[in-house]
């Protein structure tokens, strides 16, 4: 496999977790130099405080978080570089808040990623149209990762030249997405 590439994915389709509660992804078996990133919508309930963490200990970053204040819904990306190898089970904490519905999609990458750029915006909640805006890369070879949710019930379709890794739940329900894409040189892009 090349550096970006897609190793596997999963999802929790639909949970609610109270405050001081948590939801637990199925395990995955990660291999110890790929990346781990995350998109998860957390809506219907007060934003409070949210984190990621895993059976292994390992060591997550928030690359990306966006709130709707006006329906209370927040979208977040996070990342775990170089993960400890083996069975792994993620899990979403609800420290303060709630109760929230959580739908989430995991992905493994093949390689270490670092965050580069990190744009993105809300679209009115409705809004089947999800656009991340655009930021110019600063190195030739890079992933693009990108995560979009909807307050609404739609189908969506991946970006030019992205594919889509998951869809929670499956069209035409889907409130989050998450799609990829390697390139190979330093532009601007969009998700």
């Amino acid at each position: 496999m090349a550096f970006g590439a897609h190793v596997q994915s999963v999802q929790v389709v639909n949970t609610s977790v109270a405050n001081g509660g948590s939801a637990s992804f199925a395990s995955i078996t990660v291999t110890a130099t790929n990346t781990l990133l995350c998109g998860v919508r957390f809506g219907s309930g007060a934003l409070g405080t949210q984190h990621i963490s895993d059976d292994k200990g390992n060591t997550w970053a928030t690359d990306k978080l966006v709130d709707n204040t006006t329906s209370n819904d927040r979208l977040v990306v996070y990342r775990c570089s170089s993960p400890a190898a083996g069975a792994t089970v993620v899990s979403l904490t609800i420290d303060t808040g709630g109760p929230i519905s959580v739908r989430a999609a995991l992905a493994e990458y093949e390689g270490t990623c670092t965050l580069d750029q990190s744009p993105g915006a809300f679209e009115a909640m409705d809004e089947l149209t999800l656009d991340s805006g655009s930021a110019t890369t600063t190195v030739a070879a890079e992933l693009l990762f990108g995560a979009g949710c909807s307050g609404g019930l739609g189908t969506f379709t991946a970006g030019a030249s992205y594919t889509f890794r998951q869809q929670a739940p499956a069209a035409p329900s889907t409130k989050i997405c998450i799609e990829d894409r390697v390139v190979s040189s330093t532009a601007s892009y969009n998700a």
